[in-house]
């Protein structure tokens, strides 16, 4: 196989109303992750920025690369049938062919692929992170939502059209805060960005920022070890539903753990159905927050991997062609 192959992987933001790229890169045939362009601040135009973000990625791409496709990580239910984004809550999208507009805006035959952010995720963890070599796994994406990458019997778990693992929409407050999905108490709304940044006492649109704030925690306040409580009750529920080996928090949620691990914990050993013999670990992701990004590189590898021969030669000078495509 052709060792100077790459693949183009996305990560969008979940803000409300809005569609950002915070985390591109372009990932190689082993899984390494290149450097990161940076953020970029939402623009009028969510397809235009992808589309700007795709030609940042291909600068540090060698020229005789094969660009064999591009996979997108969205925070929302991402139907496994045709690859629409049929609800981000956190976007306010409903039925988005995000991956043909994309497709369009690149040129060429570029494939792109679209997955729900968590099931990238788990994908990642699972093969190249610290899930290797485990069966079953749930991984938890969380920075405004909450979603469930799930992988049962070493395989991935995603439902009848790709619903499975929208864990954030779980009730456990029937009086709780209003969430995006029009319920009330939903776990997202309990653990997510806002809930962290109410328990700090800072606005919620800055996640890196509350990423810092919450490293610098040495003994949580009250408000913060409540949101502790309530991300454990969650994770025992998912206990005691998928007996996993282990839960896996990505996102903000791998920040906020080590803040109140001890009310996590606690609320484990409470919640959880037999705990002395449970053997399940709360684990931080492997890959740091590249999870999704590879992860996004692996799905856009996977038709590679069915034909490497055919992929290779439709995808022979797509790097240079797709440049001059986008940079018109």
């Amino acid at each position: 196989m052709d060792t100077n192959a790459a693949s183009a992987a996305l990560g969008p933001g979940s803000g409300p109303g809005q569609f950002r790229l915070p985390w591109g890169v372009a990932v190689d045939v082993q899984g390494e992750v290149g450097p990161e362009p940076g953020p970029q601040s939402a623009v009028d135009g969510r397809i235009a920025l992808g589309r700007r973000t795709a030609v940042e990625l291909l600068v540090d791409v060698p020229d005789d690369a094969l660009l064999v496709g591009v996979g997108v990580g969205i925070p929302g239910i991402v139907s496994t049938e045709d690859g629409r984004i049929h609800y981000a809550p956190n976007l306010q999208w409903r039925d988005v062919a995000f991956g043909d507009l994309l497709q369009q805006r690149i040129g060429g035959r570029v494939p792109v692929v679209i997955g729900n952010d968590a099931n990238l995720g788990v994908l990642a963890e699972h093969a190249r992170g610290v899930a290797r070599g485990m069966s079953d796994v749930v991984y938890l994406s969380g920075d405004v939502g909450v979603g469930a990458g799930l992988i049962t019997r070493g395989r991935g778990l995603f439902g009848t059209v790709g619903y499975a693992g929208e864990v954030g929409h779980m009730r456990i407050s029937s009086d709780g805060r209003r969430c995006r999905c029009g319920n009330r108490g939903c776990w997202e709304t309990e653990i997510g960005a806002v809930a962290v940044a109410d328990a700090l006492g800072t606005p919620s649109h800055d996640i890196a920022h509350l990423v810092s704030l919450l490293e610098e925690v040495r003994t949580p306040s009250l408000p913060l070890r409540e949101v502790g409580y309530k991300l454990g009750v969650g994770i025992s529920n998912l206990v005691n539903v998928f007996d996993p080996q282990a839960v896996i928090l990505g996102g903000l949620l791998s920040a906020l753990y080590p803040a109140v691990r001890s009310d996590v914990d606690a609320e484990l050993r409470h919640g959880t159905l037999d705990a002395a013999d449970r053997r399940t670990e709360v684990l931080l992701p492997g890959l740091g927050r590249d999870s999704v990004l590879v992860g996004a590189g692996e799905l856009a590898f996977g038709a590679m991997m069915a034909d490497p021969l055919l992929v290779s030669a439709e995808a022979e000078s797509v790097v240079g062609r797709v440049r001059s495509t986008i940079a018109v």
